[in-house]
C-alpha cells in the first residue's frame, strides 16, 4: 500500500474488501447541507476572446 501526505511512503496493510470498508466507514458518513443551494452559473462563450484581447 502507498500513501502520500508530504511524500510517498510504502507500507504493509491488512486487506479489506469493499464491503468491509463500507461497513467500517458507514458511521462516519454524514449528509452535508449545502449553505448556498441553487447557485446560478452564467455561461460565456470563450470563442473569439483572444481576438478581442489582440484588438486592444
Amino acid at each position: 500500500m502507498k500513501i502520500k501526505i508530504d511524500e510517498v511512503k510504502e507500507f504493509q496493510a491488512f486487506f479489506l474488501d469493499e464491503g468491509a470498508c463500507k461497513e467500517i466507514l458507514s458511521p462516519y458518513k454524514a449528509l452535508i447541507h449545502d449553505p448556498e443551494p441553487d447557485i446560478e452559473v452564467a455561461t460565456q462563450s470563450i470563442f473569439g476572446l483572444l481576438e478581442k484581447e489582440e484588438q486592444r
